[in-house]
């Protein structure tokens, strides 16, 4: 009964807000949320222990077509790691939801390769990943998910330390993001290469500027795809795009209307750009919209000591994370911004799965693993009473499915939980 009233209390509440915003769209409005709803971990239907008698590490998992899929770094050559590769290669495994190993496949370009990113796209998995060759290099693979062949090409100049940042499909075109650090001068340099699916080059640039570009991330809306990132010059930030929509690609620099900005984040929400920013002199967040080249009103979050922020994307509103002494989170959409209290959970990883229409995070609080998921304005915790370190996740249908690190091991856990039905009110 008194959760009941609870809910409907919180409903209550909501449509007033809701209707509030209606009148003054800029409004910021708190929401205490009390103490989240949140839900005791079930039983496990099956764990399963993978790796050699060396370091092993996943990196992420997801399902495709049936399957459970793994991937991750092997040092081992025997167990469930088999083939006759030394040194740190990459693997991708196949499970079926019994838990029973399907194939591992192994796959390297060097005696040391780390793994960054992946993609699916048709029936390959395209993997981001670094290796060792004269210089560190960034690498992608095309990796069959029925046969698990695997062809891959250097990128970048191969001349230069280089490391590799991102990985983003847009069509049948690829693009990956890269940078080297240019060490007399100590700043950080991006090179962009577009490839096709048959990973054949299409176009390379690099900027080099006199600051230190950071990259943050990349935004498609409006049929348009930039890329965004956070320049230094000499003490202060400012926040730069590069516009990747035609061959020639645009360097967009922001330092008059935002010098003394550091940009944290920036996610597509509905037609617009969502930008979180550090503001240095006062020490404290802010964030604003922008569209068709123009920024929004700039509207504070009035969070001291922000150092780190991401922004988890949900359909036409994002939950908001901001790194500081004290961890928080907010729900930031075009009409309103909301405090979400009471959660001082530290973000570890995130997946949105637009299917289900909810955002999921992986989270520790006070050593305690939680999943947080969001779905439009709704929050609520899932708590993961797992031993190992937890690394990524994935929801399919009914099924939850971890992955973490033990000691050298690989653990994977799969639990019918039912996640994403706690989103439902």
């Amino acid at each position: 009964m008194g959760k009941n009233i609870w809910r409907f209390v919180l409903v209550v509440s909501l449509c007033l807000v809701l209707c509030a915003c209606q009148k003054d769209a800029g409004r910021k409005v708190n929401l205490d949320y009390g103490k989240p709803v949140f839900y005791p971990y079930p039983s496990a239907v099956w764990r399963l222990v993978l790796g050699g008698t060396k370091d092993d590490y996943v990196k992420d998992i997801f399902c495709y077509d049936g399957y459970i899929y793994i991937i991750g770094e092997s040092n081992s050559s025997d167990i469930n790691f088999t083939s006759a590769i030394f040194g740190q290669k990459l693997f991708l495994g196949r499970l079926d939801f019994n838990g029973e190993i399907k194939n591992i496949w192994s796959f390297a370009a060097s005696s040391k390769n780390r793994y960054v990113k992946s993609l699916i796209i048709d029936e390959c998995l395209y993997v981001l990943a670094e290796c060792e060759l004269d210089t560190k290099s960034a690498v992608i693979y095309k990796v069959n998910l029925n046969t698990g062949q695997a062809v891959y090409k250097v990128l970048g100049s191969r001349l230069l330390e280089e490391d590799a940042l991102d990985l983003i499909a847009d069509g049948n075109k690829l693009y990956v993001v890269g940078q080297n650090v240019e060490r007399y001068y100590n700043v950080r340099n991006l090179f962009i290469e577009q490839l096709d699916l048959n990973l054949k080059q299409q176009n390379f640039q690099r900027f080099v500027r006199g600051a230190d570009l950071k990259y943050i991330g990349c935004v498609k809306n409006n049929d348009r795809l930039n890329v965004w990132v956070s320049a230094v010059a000499i003490e202060h930030s400012y926040p730069v795009m590069i516009d990747l929509t035609d061959s020639e690609y645009v360097y967009h620099n922001f330092e008059r209307p935002f010098l003394g900005h550091k940009l944290l984040d920036a996610k597509a929400l509905g037609d617009k750009t969502l930008l979180v920013f550090a503001k240095e002199n006062q020490n404290s967040a802010a964030y604003c919209f922008f569209e068709n080249g123009e920024f929004g009103a700039l509207k504070s979050i009035l969070k001291e000591d922000a150092a780190n922020g991401k922004i988890i994307p949900n359909g036409d509103c994002s939950a908001v994370f901001l790194d500081a002494q004290n961890p928080s989170y907010y729900f930031v959409s075009e009409k309103y911004f909301a405090v979400i209290n009471n959660i001082n959970a530290d973000l570890l990883s995130y997946k949105c799965f637009e299917d289900k229409k909810i955002a999921a995070a992986l989270a520790k609080q006070g050593g305690r693993q939680c999943l947080l998921l969001f779905k439009d304005y709704d929050l609520k915790i899932l708590y993961l009473e797992t031993p190992e370190n937890l690394t990524s996740f994935w929801i399919e249908e009914d099924y939850l499915i971890t992955a973490g690190n033990g000691d050298s091991d690989i653990i994977i856990t799969l639990t019918k939980a039912l996640p994403y039905q706690f989103i439902r009110s």
